[in-house]
């Protein structure tokens, strides 16, 4: 699973930024943080995306496929903190069980 998302984290930097492999990439970085969810900024640096990259791929992961949800951060309320939607999860459950 790692050696696919090393792969995919390539591919979306060499070809583009804003193609679907980003949206997978950063759903699975969502996933892999569990239910407390992760920074919007942490994904942002560990996918080497620009802000603004990162909030349209979340807004369409979230409002369009509805797949995350994203929240404030408790801690400092500027930061969104995206955590799996429970159609998120269910997703997420059915690829594990590929």
């Amino acid at each position: 699973m790692l050696t696919l998302f090393r792969i995919l984290q390539r591919l979306q930097v060499a070809i583009n930024r804003d193609f679907p492999g980003t949206l997978a990439l950063i759903f699975s970085r969502v996933a892999a943080s569990g239910p407390s969810g992760v920074l919007s900024v942490t994904v942002q640096r560990e996918l080497e995306l620009t802000p603004s990259q990162t909030s349209r791929s979340l807004a369409t992961l979230s409002a369009t496929l509805g797949l995350v949800d994203v929240t404030p951060d408790p801690s400092a309320a500027c930061h969104r903190m995206p955590h799996l939607s429970s159609k998120g999860v269910d997703l997420f459950a059915a690829c594990r069980n590929v």
